[in-house]
């Protein structure tokens, strides 16, 4: 888990609909999870689950009607090797 933060806002403006500002540095909060189970020294399989959950720097960069909600990735790996 870690958070992300913008150095510098400056350059970056507010969504529209949204009262003139500055835009929060907070860009989010990430979360991965890996799982691997290897089966021998030529097969394994793994799992890893991402998540981002944005903050009010993304927040305040979109149009008052937009969607905030996380976004989130599935993936599972199956490697074979020789």
């Amino acid at each position: 888990i870690f958070l992300v933060k913008y150095d510098k806002t400056g350059n970056l403006s507010m969504g529209a609909g949204k009262p003139s500002g500055t835009v929060s540095k907070t860009v989010g909060t990430t979360f991965d999870l890996n799982l691997k189970y290897t089966f021998d020294k030529n097969f394994s399989v793994s799992y890893i689950y991402s998540m981002f959950n944005p903050g009010s720097g993304i927040k305040d960069q979109l149009a008052s009607t937009a969607d905030s909600t996380y976004a989130s990735i599935n993936t599972v790996n199956l490697v074979w090797t020789y």
